[in-house]
């Protein structure tokens, strides 16, 4: 059960964190379709495990232009852990995290196109493997960062496909 400042916190962000969701995804996205506040917790407990561990960083362009490269990128990722992935954005531990079926469900033309997103998570379903996306600013201009850590997605060597 939800406390009152639980239910509060929900009430002012459901709707700007659904349509969040709804454009990471490239469709609706509704209350109904995101887990409850109490496994948003749970789940965020047991991904602490992530926390020190080995990762590789990737640093590309922030460009729409890199919009393939990231989707091979999640195609091996997806390769090597078949699970379900939880998405963490800002207001999840408010909200409920939505599980989506795979990376490939991540609409990448929208993450590179906004910056109204600024940090996102990808938990695997299994608790294996961690993907953090963040745009970092450079006197350069602006960079999409991914910090790949977890039992077999840190494994994989990115070098053939970037």
């Amino acid at each position: 059960m939800l406390s009152n400042s639980e239910k509060i916190r929900k009430k002012i962000f459901i709707s700007k964190y659904l349509e969040m969701l709804s454009k990471i995804v490239g469709k609706p996205v509704f209350e109904k379709d995101i887990g409850s506040i109490a496994d948003a917790k749970r789940i965020r407990a047991h991904s602490q495990v992530f926390e020190g561990m080995y990762s590789q960083k990737i640093e590309l362009n922030f460009s729409i232009h890199e919009a393939d490269r990231i989707k091979n990128i999640f195609s091996y990722l997806r390769a090597v852990n078949i699970s379900s992935v939880y998405l963490w954005v800002e207001n999840s531990i408010d909200c409920g995290l939505l599980k989506i079926d795979s990376l490939a469900d991540v609409n990448v033309e929208y993450l590179l196109g906004s910056t109204d997103w600024e940090i996102m998570g990808l938990l695997s379903e299994d608790m294996k493997d961690y993907l953090l996306l963040e745009i970092n600013e450079y006197s350069d201009g602006l960079k999409f960062g991914l910090d790949v850590k977890g039992a077999n997605w840190s494994a994989i060597d990115f070098s053939s496909i970037l």
